[in-house]
């Protein structure tokens, strides 16, 4: 018998896949991440990010919040709060300046480093600030990188945006698009994402925008949707049979144990 919603007694959709850990992308994927304030999306990801270092590889963050390094800031009121992983935590002024100096330390194979933006900025402010690093770490390739936030200040980005997700997979950089909502990730943008994950949407806009890019299954999941539960959509057949061959080999694993 299927899951029904507490508050409106709606059916919970049981047939689109539920996130249930990270793994390491190819070249070529690319990531939506979704989820309002409290749904767990921080977390989510910085699990992931931990997952990435252990298995050696390089991580930059945007990390609009400074919340991903182990030097970041803590959220005030929330006791339970955790930080990053990431062991290396600079400012976007002070990766710029290191930059002029010497790039040795961008090209470390374990690169896990957190850019945090110049606090109070907003908009095209911000937006700038990002703009002016994303050449070096394309140059660096061979990366993750996580883009935080995006809804603040993706709309004055979006040519950047869109190149980063159409082309700089040559180039071994695989990114992750983070929002609170769909709409904050520019469509052209969301149309090269080859897997989307998200929490609970609220505005039926915004689940008419994922409906466009990834089916109205995946939409209809995502309201109502459990608290801290996110589900995955998958742009490209082959992804979607990789994520579950991994999914397998896991069960086989804990089988095993």
């Amino acid at each position: 018998m299927g899951l029904t919603c507490t508050t409106c007694a709606r059916p919970m959709a049981s047939d689109v896949p539920i996130y249930t850990g990270p793994w390491v992308p190819d070249a070529y994927e690319r990531f939506a991440v979704l989820g309002m304030t409290g749904s767990g999306k921080s977390y989510l990801l910085k699990q992931w990010v931990a997952y990435l270092m252990g298995q050696q590889q390089a991580v930059v963050v945007i990390d609009v919040a400074d919340e991903y390094s182990r030097a970041g800031k803590a959220r005030p009121g929330q006791p339970t709060f955790v930080r990053g992983p990431l062991t290396q935590r600079m400012t976007i002024p002070e990766f710029r300046a290191a930059l002029r100096h010497d790039t040795a330390f961008l090209l470390n194979p374990r690169l896990a480093l957190a850019l945090v933006p110049t606090p109070g900025l907003l908009g095209p402010d911000l937006a700038g600030e990002v703009k002016a690093v994303l050449p070096a770490l394309r140059v660096r390739g061979n990366l993750c990188l996580f883009l935080e936030e995006v809804g603040v200040w993706g709309a004055h980005a979006a040519l950047e945006l869109f190149d980063c997700a159409a082309t700089w997979g040559k180039d071994g950089v695989r990114p992750w698009f983070v929002s609170q909502y769909a709409t904050g990730i520019p469509a052209p943008v969301r149309g090269q994402v080859s897997c989307c994950i998200s929490g609970e949407q609220f505005k039926a806009s915004d689940r008419d925008y994922l409906t466009r890019d990834f089916g109205r299954a995946f939409a209809d999941s995502l309201h109502p949707c459990p608290p801290r539960t996110f589900r995955l959509a998958f742009t490209r057949s082959q992804y979607a049979a990789e994520h579950h061959q991994r999914e397998r080999e896991q069960r086989t694993k804990e089988q095993r144990r």
